[in-house]
């Protein structure tokens, strides 16, 4: 069966994800050698070790996110049933995510009443990736895209 052009267009949208986690990951790295440098001075010896630790965290699930991504995105190019399985997962978790962070906006300023125009702007991009990751549950459940993964 020849690919539908909605799985390449996903397939597409994994590998720019993998782009922008390994340029994250790549931060992280850098970040994390500034503050190794920090964490020579005594006094801020503590807090940069304990950011640096967390920085390593934050380094390894980009990369590791990186590389999930793009498997992802090679096994939708190839019409692969695990491809679609990751694929879903990937974008639940991604929509738990953006949910979380635009629940995070609005309360940051609940009592103020006003929204910064900065974090209005977050919450607009973040209800994007929430409409796109939808769209992409809703496509590869679609009977003829689940026929071409060989799904029934």
């Amino acid at each position: 069966m020849q690919r539908p052009v909605g799985v390449t267009i996903i397939a597409v949208l994994c590998f720019i994800g993998a782009a922008l986690a390994l340029l994250a990951g790549l931060a992280c790295i850098v970040g994390g050698a500034w503050l190794a440098a920090l964490a020579s001075h005594r006094a801020a010896s503590l807090c940069a070790t304990c950011l640096g630790s967390f920085r390593v965290v934050g380094c390894v699930l980009m990369l590791g996110l990186a590389a999930l991504s793009i498997a992802t995105g090679v096994g939708l190019l190839g019409l692969k049933s695990w491809a679609r399985i990751l694929a879903l997962i990937l974008v639940v978790l991604g929509l738990a995510v953006n949910v979380i962070l635009i629940l995070g906006a609005v309360v940051r300023h609940a009592g103020v009443g006003l929204i910064h125009h900065h974090h209005l702007h977050m919450i607009v991009v973040h209800l994007v990736w929430l409409a796109i990751g939808v769209w992409i549950l809703y496509y590869l459940f679609r009977p003829n895209v689940k026929r071409a993964f060989g799904v029934s």
